[in-house]
């Protein structure tokens, strides 16, 4: 047997073509090529359009890295390299094709955002990342458009696909007569590079990880919150006294009740006012007005532009008052912030608390005052059902939530900053000035997309996300300084106190920011305004003498009641800034961040500590004296670390436990009733109301036979009251410009040109008027069904989820406006999405039906929808249970069976509705 033809890679002939490079070699070859395809994309891509600099240790763990793409490599090119063929080739290529894909739109992603995606931001990207209409699609089309991920990776696949069989030829030529000792060379080399990209991508936090972090590996080790096992019993006595020492609550003060741990006795002096309250803050009480500042950090007090500071007002109003330095957020989002300062509620280390559904029972410092006798209100631009957060404030005590009505236009995310401001200076006029006031603004302009009004002038004329924050600065500085002279002249003379305090700093790195960083991604920092105006001379000097203390968002509920004269301890953790009581020298603030709440840190004095809660990975800077944390400080055996270890393991069992159990805080006396709770009775006459048959779709299928119009049809509803249905369901989905319109997928058949088949387009992605040039096969519009057939037959609306918040917002706002315009029937409205449930619930009068999850009822969802002050769930139909219609009506709410298309299908069981297909079920329950 000739040499060159014999398979044994050991056995080289120099004058072998490429193509006949034995299959080992053409597997290593392949492996190879694709790895260094895929280190050139990541450097390239970091460094031409990352505003960090890819450091040396980025390009250390991109190194590191490499094994996993080794190991990817040999896995595609052991499938398609045992033959050398121009199938194998091509095969290859579209392989290296898609994976260099996925690298490069990870690499774009990472230098945009400065992050790797969660499951999460991946989801949310599959569904905005075409559409023209979304603000992150154009956030991310800014920096990785298709056509450039999509030419990266095919130039790239093709270089790899049609270089591999000469490389491989190479490869046997040179070390054809040494394969034994390469191949083990190599080996070792191998399994050296998978073991450190391994350690890397799974202990380590830093520019290192996010080298080598590939993102798959990514995902599997930290794209969502590890299965921690659920404590079932309170916290120990001893772990609750220690963790109440290190944060500097008032310890050692008893726990009223050790299943909530939160929550201490109140401690009174005989005047009934509270042992830390200052004494000049005893008699009339004094009216707060309340501005939080989005996305607002301590940095951007002195961030300048053009030698110009950008926030000048608020500069000035930190002289004009008081000042706090080291004062702290409880983590990166507002949804965290609001529960700190209304409630309290220290960051929760496993879920975000404004996650639980339903809501915990909290602490409220507006429900307090409202009982000193306080007028509560909370101002927001923005649709305030995401999050939970208008049930939360209501709950927290505010009477008055005043957001956009969805008739009104709004930029980005809702109305501009100055549009509030007017309007709470409106309100505040023309109330009366006997009853002291609680008046809190949330700003909104600052946040991303970072949308402004077009008659303001702006400052930065870039249009890079940075830019574009720095011009909403600017903007919210500008009304921040009118309102400023506007309270200075109608509340202050009456002696109304003014607070200023930043939710969060900006979630997204400033130029400048050095390229190393704690977390690989940007830098997380957590230090934000806190400005006091208008207090009395004695309690000024007091104030003054506090600047420097550390503090945070969980030492304002105590605060604000101070400054009232409201006494009040119960379940808040924080202390009176202002109080008599001595401050601790070695008191800690504690702040969570990172989309799965990875990141937890401890800030003390001028020091911050960092836990990767994941990887038990810890870091210790002097922020004072090291501002761009280059010296890591942290000694494990150290007395401090080792103490901070054990604040750390124990804020984390306690977070666990309130995470697990909801206890936070008793049920306040309001909430034991059904009514306060949310909880809505049955209304009068329900049980009387006869069984609601529903036309799912508008279908009526008779004798096994589909009535000849399409579901989702006007023709489909005309043969539902033709039929003799009462109600008609339909599903609702939106368009890029806001037009509901009836469909069931998010997605139609779009003709791209008149030689090319029909390709699938995102509803979403398209406007009514693209829709309307579909002809017959165009899907509805919600307003031309409400305008033919609404006097005649009632409708369920099925509001479909949507991917974007946008695109929430726009359907739930286009059904709202078409209901309040157009003559209809009872409504009703239904979606599996939560957040337009709740915005429907706040906007519009027609009853609300929770779609449950098509799993086995759990008591919580039920419990949900009864807080929500929901009117119906809707159940499949094999899933309900008499034990769950009787928890269903225990709790106010009246059950929809769906999709029942026999008859015998319910086993006798008493709904409230029934949706079906079939006409024979609409005639055996009409009898």
């Amino acid at each position: 047997m000739r040499a060159d033809s014999s398979p044994d890679c050991r056995s080289p002939s120099s004058s072998a073509p490429p193509h006949r490079a034995a299959p080992l070699y053409r597997v290593c070859a392949f492996a190879l090529l694709y790895t260094a395809a895929v280190i050139v994309l990541r450097v390239a891509v970091h460094v031409a359009e990352s505003p960090f600099r890819a450091d040396v240790w980025y390009r250390l763990g991109v190194l590191a890295g490499s094994g996993t793409q080794l190991l990817l490599g040999v896995a595609a090119g052991s499938a398609l390299w045992f033959r050398s063929s121009r199938a194998a080739i091509m095969a290859s290529s579209a392989i290296a094709g898609g994976l260099l894909a996925a690298h490069a739109a990870a690499a774009h992603y990472h230098a945009t955002f400065h992050r790797l995606p969660s499951e999460r931001a991946l989801s949310v990207l599959e569904h905005s990342v075409f559409e023209r209409g979304s603000a992150l699609a154009e956030s991310v089309a800014a920096h990785a458009p298709f056509w450039l991920v999509a030419a990266e990776a095919g130039v790239l696949a093709a270089a790899v696909g049609l270089s591999t069989s000469r490389f491989a030829g190479y490869l046997r030529m040179r070390f054809g007569q040494r394969a034994r000792s390469v191949y083990q060379a190599v080996g070792a080399a191998f399994v050296l590079l998978i073991g450190i990209a391994i350690a890397t991508t799974t202990k380590g936090t830093g520019q290192l990880y996010f080298g080598a972090a590939d993102p798959i590996i990514h995902l599997a080790f930290h794209g969502h919150q590890p299965n921690l096992p659920s404590p079932r019993y309170a916290p120990r006595a001893e772990v609750m006294r220690f963790l109440q020492t290190e944060l500097g609550v008032e310890a050692p003060t008893p726990i009223a009740d050790p299943r909530f741990p939160y929550c201490r006795d109140e401690i009174a002096s005989r005047d009934g006012s509270s042992n830390d309250e200052p004494r000049d803050m005893r008699g009339r009480r004094q009216s707060i007005v309340m501005l939080i500042l989005e996305s607002v950090g301590a940095r951007e007090l002195q961030l300048k532009h053009q030698g110009q500071p950008l926030m000048p007002n608020l500069a000035r109003m930190a002289m004009e008052g008081v000042s706090f330095q080291r004062f702290f957020a409880s983590g990166d989002r507002s949804a965290q912030a609001l529960v700190s300062m209304f409630s309290g509620i220290p960051p929760a280390t496993y879920r975000r608390i404004l996650a639980h559904a339903p809501l915990a029972p909290l602490p409220g410092v507006a429900r307090d005052l409202k009982k000193a006798g306080f007028e509560t209100r909370y101002y927001h631009g923005s649709d305030l059902s995401f999050e939970q957060q208008r049930m939360y404030l209501r709950r927290a005590g505010f009477d008055a939530i005043v957001e956009p009505h969805p008739a009104e236009e709004r930029i980005g995310w809702g109305l501009p900053d100055g549009t509030m401001f007017q309007r709470m200076q409106s309100d505040l006029e023309q109330r009366s000035r006997e009853q002291p006031h609680f008046s809190v603004l949330f700003t909104l302009s600052t946040h991303d997309p970072y949308a402004i009004p077009d008659d303001f002038v702006a400052p930065v004329t870039q249009s890079d996300r940075w830019s574009r924050f720095a011009s909403s600065l600017a903007y919210l500085d500008h009304e921040l300084g009118l309102f400023y002279e506007w309270f200075l002249r109608h509340e202050a003379p009456s002696g109304a106190l003014l607070i200023v305090v930043g939710d969060h700093t900006p979630r997204l790195p400033h130029p400048t920011d050095p390229t190393s960083t704690t977390t690989g991604e940007f830098e997380y920092r957590f230090r934000v305004p806190l400005i006091l105006l208008g207090l009395k001379p004695e309690t000024l000097a007091r104030a003054r003498q506090r600047t420097r203390v550390t503090s945070g968002h969980v030492d304002l509920p105590q605060t604000i009641l101070g400054l009232a004269r409201v006494a009040r301890r119960g379940c808040y953790q924080g202390r009176n800034l202002l109080g008599r009581t001595p401050w601790p020298k070695a008191r800690k603030v504690v702040s969570l961040a990172g989309e799965e709440l990875e990141f937890m840190y401890v800030h003390e004095q001028s020091q911050r500590w960092m836990f990767h809660l994941k990887t038990q990975v810890a870091r210790l800077y002097d922020i004072e004296r090291d501002p761009n944390l280059k010296r890591d400080l942290y000694r494990p055996q150290h007395e401090q670390s080792i103490r901070l270890g054990n604040l750390v393991r124990a804020y984390h069992e306690v977070g666990r436990y309130l995470s697990e159990h909801a206890r936070y805080a008793p049920s306040h006396d309001a909430l034991r009733q059904r009514q306060n709770a949310g909880m809505k009775p049955a209304s009068k006459g329900q049980s009387e109301e006869r069984l609601r048959l529903v036309s799912h779709r508008g279908n009526t299928i008779d004798n096994q036979e589909h009535s000849s119009a399409k579901e989702n049809t006007l023709d489909a509803i005309a043969a539902a009251i033709e039929a003799g249905f009462e109600w008609v369901e339909v599903d609702v989905q939106v368009t890029r410009d806001g037009v509901p319109v009836l469909a069931h997928d998010a997605a139609v058949h779009v003709a791209l040109s008149s030689n090319r088949a029909p390709a699938a387009k995102d509803i979403a992605a398209l406007e009514y008027a693209e829709l309307e040039r579909l002809g017959d096969a165009r899907p509805p519009s919600l307003e031309e069904a409400l305008t033919r057939f609404g006097t005649r037959v009632g409708f369920c609306l099925e509001l479909k989820p949507q991917r974007d918040v946008f695109r929430q917002m726009d359907l739930v706002h286009g059904v709202v406006r078409l209901l309040d315009t157009i003559p209809h029937q009872p409504v009703m409205v239904d979606s599996f999405a939560r957040t337009m449930l709740t915005s429907m619930r706040e906007f519009s009068d027609v009853e609300i039906g929770y779609d449950l999850p098509q799993q086995p009822v759990e008591q919580e969802w039920l419990a949900y929808a009864a807080q929500a002050r929901f009117d119906w769930v809707y159940i499949r139909a094999d899933l309900i249970t008499e034990e769950v219609l009787s928890e269903a009506r225990r709790m106010g709410l009246r059950v929809m069976a769906y999709t029942v298309n026999q008859v015998g299908t319910l086993r006798g069981m008493n709904v409230d509705g029934i949706m079906t297909d079939h006409v024979s079920v609409l005639r055996a329950f009409s009898r």
